[in-house]
């Protein structure tokens, strides 16, 4: 059987179609080296594993047949090195893995069956029940069961596949080469595949190439004999040649019928008006499309036109045709002209070069794949369009443009036949999936550049872009009634070399402008210069179709000069207060950011708050007050009372430290005025303010202006000092400060200076002593300007200080008249010291010393250790500090008034001193005893002085009289010589029997007297009385 089967597949491959088709291939090395061989297979032999063995058992030998035999290639085994071949070991951990996550499964599915159990089975013992007790009969024991025998025959199958792996795995190299054998076979097969398609598919393209057979044999007879027998002669005349001048004749003859036909016979199509006659044909020009060249082959008007010649009139474009483009458009010419003439002609061509502009366009579109436009556009092509869509990477609706051919037709035809419509070349745009009416392209169809095509529209679609984000923020700005201050976008060229779409926008305080950019390529956002808050804005933009761009920009131009305003503010120790307080309601809803500053210097009530709009920025002074807890530890929240606008210009540099000093100092004027204007309104004082008009943060013009008689007047009979108005104006922070105000929280003190102009003819005497003393807070001038600087807390009421320093001045300048008036030589005159001398022999002086915290005077007299009124030094204080007013007249005429008595009071207590029998105690400034002691006679005399109104004026006297007391133990003759004194009268007093009234230098004759009688009688009780009575 085996011998016929071979002998059958002998016959098939002897058969008479494998002999057709047989190749050379048997003429090959390997037959004529099997043919070599020491031995020839029989017929009917079988190969196995390369031993020839024959039918009867007897085999060639292995050696003779393999003798000449080339070496096997060796196998490729790259399959090894590929992801899909993974070694034993991770099969056999990732098939353990598989087991240990099933066997959860399956016990999960046991335990949601619950326990089944059968309330009538028999007891176990040791959890077994006895043999054939029971036969299970629970629905659930059953499922649990089932369950567990499916996963134990799930994981047999899967491990004894394994267990086969195993087996192959212990011949692995061999195992190896029957896979790379395989995928050998596997790659011969598929090349032997690719090999035949690619000749099938040369054959194909081929048959354009194939040409007819050459007739070698004619061709030898015509070159031998100069004719062909074969061909037979009709018996033709031919034709002389025609000479120069015939042709030239014959060209001219056909130019004028051409001329004729064309000017009488033809009905020439709208388009093809444009034409020209030369060398027997006509060049009918369309602009932008082609030329045509056609011809006739005589003179009779209904002969067909021949097609001649076809060139392009725009570029880019091809100047020569190709030989089968050209016999192709001259195939389709003729026939269109055989059938519908020039009408047809014209439909043809012209439908052929807008089919050949949309491929020319198309495959521009391609090649700009290839460059930078990479992933930013994608390319559709239609039947007799395209689509362009730019921005692929942009989300939201998409946006594209349609490049296509369009009938022409309109609603209301040409009444011309021939102005009928006609297609042209269309471009449409669409802008987030909606087509765009009400912009024009102006495509030129004649220089084909779809690049600049597509700037164009990307153009317009940026510039409409950001000139609704421009128009945006000029709304935003316009609805919070501020002017815009936003430049309009940048217009740019729409040429290859244009690729810069944006908006610059641009605030005074910032030193470079904000410039927001729209990439024409990706569709992209840029925003420059670059920070965080940029870069955020920007993912913002680019990620979210739908957010309105103006917002996000204002919101980026606030941010941008928010952080900058800290920076500056952090190198001046401001910082931001923890909560930050609800300023919205204050600063209005032009503000789209606020921050509120704590300032050092300016206590824990007032703050500086500025808000940021696309106006600028705006200040303000705010007062707050705690809601709660005031412990700094517990971050205390504040409200604000209320903001007082700060008006601060920003120079051309932007914001620096050197502008929120300016600021500072602004707002620190702002907020003292507001203060003052508040304490005004209580007091109902008429007032004005005037601001400066000056950029200067030094300038000092802005100022308060206040009624000064409602301000300092305290009684009707008061009279007014100084010219109305006076004005109260800021000279800036204390520079004297010790640094504990540079602390948040600490406050500090701020200078104000009030101006006044004195009425005619007042405070002369002043003048004269101030002009010349070193006085920091007042000072005045020759023609009667006053200036009284003050210094007091910043944000504390101070009118109230400004009414006790003018009332201080005023003061002074009645102590100097008065003490003018008196004849005192004034040293030193000014609101703190008063030094004046009001005795020259001995000259004695008095220095009154005012306090600025209680409003006191103290009293200091020199020289100290024998001024006489240093016995009434402290009653004469308690005068100088009299609440009535008139405490230092008071004190200038006691001072004037008691210093010859006290002088006399010093003798008469030297005079007594040995032996202590006199007693001078004081009851008063002008009230005062004599007391005299043993052994002079014991009495006790008052000296006080009275006024008296005398002709209009007050005149001061002495009265000394004795204090009745008991008599006895006294000299008798004491009473009447004391009797006879009393009456008794002088230079400069005068008795009145029970007393002496003396002036103010006859006092001291009285006193004196006095004082030689009662020692007198001390005299006589020595020696004798009545001898002693005698003598006097």
């Amino acid at each position: 059987m085996p011998g016929l089967l071979m002998m059958e597949a002998q016959a098939a491959v002897d058969s008479p179609q494998a002999k057709k088709d047989r190749s050379h291939a048997q003429d090959s090395g390997l037959s004529a080296t099997m043919s070599e061989g020491s031995a020839a297979v029989q017929n009917g032999a079988i190969v196995e594993n390369g031993e020839i063995l024959t039918t009867n058992g007897d085999h060639v030998n292995q050696k003779a047949s393999t003798l000449g035999a080339e070496a096997a290639p060796e196998l490729d085994q790259v399959w090894k090195d590929t992801p899909a071949n993974k070694s034993f070991g991770t099969l056999i951990d990732r098939l353990a893995q598989q087991c240990f996550v099933d066997l959860n499964d399956c016990l999960g599915k046991m335990s949601e069956l619950g326990d089944g159990s059968n309330g009538n089975a028999p007891p176990q013992v040791n959890g077994l029940a006895p043999q054939g007790a029971y036969l299970d009969t629970s629905e659930v024991s059953r499922q649990k069961k089932r369950i567990l025998m499916d996963f134990a025959q799930d994981q047999r199958d899967r491990f004894t596949k394994t267990l086969v792996l195993s087996d192959w795995a212990r011949n692995a190299d061999g195992i190896a080469k029957v896979h790379g054998i395989e995928s050998w076979q596997q790659t011969q097969d598929r090349s032997y595949r690719y090999a035949q398609d690619a000749i099938g598919l040369l054959k194909n393209r081929a048959v354009h190439f194939k040409t007819p057979a050459p007739n070698i044999d004619g061709a030898m007879e015509v070159l031998a004999t100069g004719s062909v027998a074969s061909v037979p002669d009709l018996g033709y005349i031919p034709p002389k040649p025609l000479s120069a001048k015939q042709l030239l004749s014959l060209l001219k003859d056909m130019n004028v019928a051409l001329a004729t036909r064309l000017t009488l016979h033809e009905d020439l199509p709208y388009h093809m008006q444009q034409y020209s006659i030369s060398n027997g044909r006509v060049t009918f020009s369309v602009p932008g499309e082609f030329e045509v060249d056609l011809t006739v082959a005589d003179e009779e008007e209904t002969s067909p036109w021949y097609f001649i010649d076809f060139r392009f009139l725009f570029s880019p474009s091809s100047s020569v045709l190709n030989d089968t483009m050209r016999a192709h458009i001259e195939l389709q010419a003729n026939g269109a002209l055989a059938t519908k003439g020039l009408k047809g002609c014209y439909d043809l061509l012209h439908n052929f070069v807008l089919t050949h502009k949309i491929n020319v366009l198309r495959n521009q579109a391609i090649e700009l794949i290839r460059g930078k436009w990479f992933d930013c556009i994608k390319v559709e092509g239609l039947r007799r369009s395209f689509t362009i869509q730019y921005w692929t990477g942009v989300p939201g609706p998409k946006n594209w443009i349609e490049i296509g051919i369009v009938s022409g037709r309109t609603q209301k035809m040409h009444p011309v036949a021939s102005r009928k419509a006609t297609p042209r070349l269309s471009v449409r745009w669409f802008r987030r999936g909606q087509e765009v009416l009400d912009e024009s392209l102006d495509i030129d169809w004649n220089e084909l550049d779809v690049e600049v095509c597509l700037m164009q529209v990307i153009g317009k679609h940026c510039f409409g872009k950001l000139g609704i984000t421009r128009d945006g923020l000029h709304a935003m700005t316009a609805q919070r009634g501020e002017d815009s201050i936003l430049p309009p976008a940048t217009q740019g060229s729409l040429s290859n070399s244009s690729s810069d779409f944006g908006l610059k926008v641009k605030l005074p305080s910032m030193e470079k402008s904000l410039d927001v950019r729209l990439d024409p390529v990706t569709g992209q956002f840029s925003i420059s210069p670059p920070s965080t808050a940029a870069a955020r804005s920007e993912c913002v933009l680019n990620s979210d179709a739908t957010i309105d761009v103006a917002r996000v920009l204002a919101s980026l131009i606030c941010t941008t000069v928010q952080t900058k305003v800290y920076k500056q503010a952090e190198m001046l120790g401001w910082r931001p207060l923890q909560p930050q307080p609800s300023i919205k309601d204050h600063f209005g809803k032009d503000v789209l950011q606020r921050t509120v500053f704590g300032v050092p210097g300016w206590g824990d009530q007032w703050a500086l708050g500025v808000g940021f709009g696309l106006a600028g920025e705006k200040w303000w002074a705010v007062q707050l007050q705690y809601s709660g807890s005031k412990d700094r530890n517990l971050n205390p929240l504040k409200e604000v009372i209320v903001a007082h606008a700060v008006s601060a210009s920003i120079a051309k540099g932007g914001l620096s430290a050197s502008t929120l000093l300016s600021i500072e100092r602004l707002a620190v004027v702002q907020a003292t005025y507001a203060v003052l204007t508040k304490q005004l309104r209580e007091m109902s004082v008429p007032y004005t303010i005037s601001q400066s008009e000056s950029d200067r943060d030094d300038d000092n013009s802005s100022a308060v202006y206040i009624h000064f008689s409602p301000f300092m007047r305290t009684s009707q009979s008061w009279k007014s000092w100084a010219a109305e108005p006076i004005r109260i104006s800021h000279l800036g922070m204390d520079d004297d400060d010790d640094g504990t105000s540079a602390q948040l929280g600490a406050q500090s003190s701020v200078q104000l200076e009030t101006s006044l102009s004195l009425e005619k003819k007042r405070m002369t005497q002043l003048r004269r002593y101030l002009s010349s003393s070193k006085e920091q807070h007042v000072t005045l001038n020759s023609t009667g300007g006053m200036a009284v600087r003050l210094r007091v807390s910043f944000g504390e009421p101070f009118a109230n200080q400004i009414q006790a320093r003018l009332r201080s001045v005023e003061a002074l300048d009645t102590q100097v008249s008065a003490l003018h008036n008196l004849k005192c030589k004034i040293t030193l005159a000014s609101l703190s010291t008063l030094h004046f001398t009001y005795s020259t022999s001995p000259e004695l002086s008095a220095e009154l010393i005012f306090s600025k915290t209680d409003g006191t005077t103290r009293l200091r007299l020199k020289p100290s250790g024998f001024n006489p009124h240093q016995r009434t030094r402290v009653m004469l204080e308690q005068c100088l500090n009299r609440r009535d007013g008139n405490g230092f007249r008071l004190f200038v005429r006691a001072l004037l008034l008691t210093l010859p008595l006290l002088n006399c009071f010093d003798r008469l207590e030297e005079a007594h001193l040995a032996k202590q029998t006199l007693q001078i105690s004081k009851r008063g400034v002008t009230w005062f005893q004599f007391v005299y002691k043993v052994p002079l006679p014991a009495q006790t005399f008052v000296i006080r002085a009275r006024s008296k109104i005398l002709n209009g004026k007050a005149q001061v006297r002495w009265h000394v009289e004795r204090l009745a007391r008991d008599t006895s133990g006294l000299p008798e003759d004491l009473g009447t010589v004391l009797t006879a004194f009393w009456n008794s009268s002088g230079e400069g007093y005068f008795g009145l029997g029970n007393g002496i009234i003396a002036d103010a230098k006859g006092i001291t004759t009285v006193l004196e007297k006095l004082d030689e009688i009662l020692r007198h009688f001390r005299t006589q009780s020595t020696s004798g009385g009545r001898e002693a009575g005698e003598q006097h």
